[in-house]
């Protein structure tokens, strides 16, 4: 689980509307690929921790990142130096990215 916070440059928008969200909670989710080059992950984002507790089906769609993304898992072109296909690794990638958005984002459980 990630928690992506609104910085004064990145928000965290309800998709469709001008509805800023202070933060989400966003459940990681990837899938293995035979090459091992590639991480297909998707997010699935909740209004709050209580929220996703309350009813795990209730997601919220949000703009101003990206929830699904093919991260790329080669340090070289040998596989191995690839980083891990893992749970971990998912969460990592995002953390990364989302910052790189200048967002917030903490792994706050896997």
């Amino acid at each position: 689980m990630i928690t992506i916070t609104s910085t004064e440059t990145a928000k965290v928008l309800v998709k469709g509307t001008t509805t800023e969200m202070s933060s989400v909670i966003a459940i990681v989710g990837g899938t293995i690929t035979f090459g091992g080059k590639t991480l297909p992950t998707v997010l699935e984002i909740f209004e709050s921790l209580e929220a996703y507790n309350l009813d795990p089906t209730n997601t919220i769609e949000v703009s101003g990142f990206e929830t699904v993304k093919d991260f790329d898992l080669s340090n070289e072109d040998t596989p191995e130096t690839f980083k891990d296909q893992s749970r971990l690794v998912a969460h990592q990638e995002y953390v990364a990215y989302l910052k790189n958005l200048d967002f917030t984002a903490v792994i706050t459980g896997i």
